[in-house]
Protein backbone atom coordinates (compact mmCIF):
# COMPACT_ATOMS: atom_id res chain seq x y z
CA UNK A 1 0.00 0.00 0.00
CA UNK A 2 1.04 3.79 -0.81
CA UNK A 3 0.54 6.42 1.61
CA UNK A 4 0.93 10.01 0.86
CA UNK A 5 1.36 12.63 2.66
CA UNK A 6 0.10 15.65 1.83
CA UNK A 7 0.64 19.32 4.33
CA UNK A 8 -1.45 21.90 3.47
CA UNK A 9 -1.76 25.89 4.07
CA UNK A 10 -4.74 26.48 1.82
CA UNK A 11 -8.48 25.99 2.65
CA UNK A 12 -9.22 22.28 2.05
CA UNK A 13 -11.97 20.25 -0.09
CA UNK A 14 -11.27 16.73 1.42
CA UNK A 15 -13.09 13.39 2.47
CA UNK A 16 -13.64 13.77 6.64
CA UNK A 17 -13.85 13.43 10.10
CA UNK A 18 -13.93 12.12 13.43
CA UNK A 19 -13.66 13.06 17.31
CA UNK A 20 -15.80 15.39 18.99
CA UNK A 21 -18.36 17.40 17.52
CA UNK A 22 -21.37 19.85 17.61
CA UNK A 23 -24.73 20.29 15.64
CA UNK A 24 -23.78 22.14 11.84
CA UNK A 25 -25.94 23.04 9.27
CA UNK A 26 -28.53 20.87 7.11
CA UNK A 27 -28.45 18.00 9.66
CA UNK A 28 -24.19 18.00 9.38
CA UNK A 29 -22.00 18.65 11.54
CA UNK A 30 -18.70 20.27 12.21
CA UNK A 31 -15.35 19.25 14.29
CA UNK A 32 -12.95 21.52 15.58
CA UNK A 33 -9.66 20.07 15.37
CA UNK A 34 -6.89 19.98 17.98
CA UNK A 35 -3.41 19.97 17.81
CA UNK A 36 -1.49 16.67 17.45
CA UNK A 37 -5.16 15.06 17.47
CA UNK A 38 -5.83 12.55 14.34
CA UNK A 39 -9.26 12.45 12.83
CA UNK A 40 -10.47 10.05 10.48
CA UNK A 41 -12.27 11.80 7.45
CA UNK A 42 -14.94 10.48 4.69
CA UNK A 43 -15.79 11.18 1.38
CA UNK A 44 -18.19 14.12 1.08
CA UNK A 45 -16.88 16.21 4.13
CA UNK A 46 -14.81 19.73 4.06
CA UNK A 47 -11.84 20.33 6.20
CA UNK A 48 -11.72 24.20 6.52
CA UNK A 49 -9.20 25.97 7.24
CA UNK A 50 -9.76 28.89 9.96
CA UNK A 51 -6.28 31.11 9.86
CA UNK A 52 -4.14 31.69 6.99
CA UNK A 53 -1.38 30.10 8.82
CA UNK A 54 -2.94 26.69 9.41
CA UNK A 55 -0.87 23.37 8.45
CA UNK A 56 -2.84 20.35 7.61
CA UNK A 57 -1.38 16.99 7.49
CA UNK A 58 -3.22 14.44 5.53
CA UNK A 59 -2.23 10.88 5.08
CA UNK A 60 -4.35 8.47 2.68
CA UNK A 61 -3.78 5.14 1.98
CA UNK A 62 -4.58 3.73 -1.79
CA UNK A 63 -7.25 1.33 -1.57
CA UNK A 64 -9.44 3.17 1.00
CA UNK A 65 -11.96 5.70 1.19
CA UNK A 66 -11.08 7.34 4.56
CA UNK A 67 -7.98 9.67 5.40
CA UNK A 68 -6.62 10.51 8.24
CA UNK A 69 -6.28 14.41 9.42
CA UNK A 70 -4.03 16.13 11.84
CA UNK A 71 -3.61 19.82 12.65
CA UNK A 72 -0.08 20.90 12.26
CA UNK A 73 -0.33 24.51 13.27
CA UNK A 74 -3.16 26.85 12.99
CA UNK A 75 -6.75 26.38 13.24
CA UNK A 76 -9.25 23.99 11.14
CA UNK A 77 -12.39 22.65 10.99
CA UNK A 78 -13.83 19.51 9.80
CA UNK A 79 -18.04 20.21 8.53
CA UNK A 80 -19.43 16.79 7.41
CA UNK A 81 -22.04 16.50 5.29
Amino acid sequence: MIKYTIAAATVLFITACGGGSSSGTNGGSTTTLAPEQTYTVYPGDKLIKNTPDTIVKITHTDGHDESLVELVAGDATIIRK
